[in-house]
């Protein structure tokens, strides 16, 4: 008998907003307007003259602004950094290959040598 009346007590839901969440309080009443992946037909127009991105914009500074999320913030930063150089790079390369796939067939030969060794690459 005592562990079914356990069974019905409700526990607390760990969901709700209580300002106890993540990130220093951060929970998902606390965010503001949905982001657009909750975003439903109805909120078309406003997505599309812009006024669904402000309130998503106001709240993300208010979340970056907060000190408890400045290294989370910097970290994600970081990768971001990383991430666009490395698809930089892998722009360049691709421009530089179709360059050569599309020259001559001597100009290719020629310049070879200089493809094979990893420090003349």
């Amino acid at each position: 008998e005592a562990h079914r009346g356990a069974e019905t007590e409700k526990m607390d839901d760990p969901w709700a907003p209580s300002g106890s969440g993540v990130n220093g309080g951060i929970t998902s009443g606390d965010m503001g307007a949905p982001g657009l992946q909750n975003a439903t037909r109805s909120d078309l127009p406003a997505i599309m003259n812009g006024d669904f991105g402000k309130a998503f914009e106001q709240s993300f500074k208010e979340y970056a602004q907060r000190p408890e999320n400045k290294a989370l913030l910097e970290k994600h930063q970081k990768k971001e950094f990383k991430k666009a150089g490395r698809l930089a790079r892998k722009a360049k390369y691709a421009e530089f290959q179709d360059k050569v796939l599309s020259a001559d067939y001597d100009a290719q030969k020629n310049i070879a040598p200089y493809l094979e060794n990893c420090v003349l690459r």
